[in-house]
């Protein structure tokens, strides 16, 4: 009985290490992805006021 219980806890810690670990990389993946929609989001205002100044001359 004690064993079961010192294997579940092994389990446990393993499953809960595996979990961080995921959380790590999912958390950098979101980062990256973050910064890339804010370049995205800057190339498109920049493109917004583009087109602005030339609809002004049309």
């Amino acid at each position: 009985m004690a064993k079961d219980y010192h294997n579940n806890g092994d389990q446990s810690e393993k499953l809960i290490r595996l979990l961080e670990e995921q959380l790590a990389h999912v958390n950098e993946q979101n980062k990256a992805l973050s910064q890339k929609l804010d370049h995205a989001l800057h190339q498109i205002e920049f493109l917004n006021q583009q087109l602005q100044q030339l609809t002004k001359h049309l």
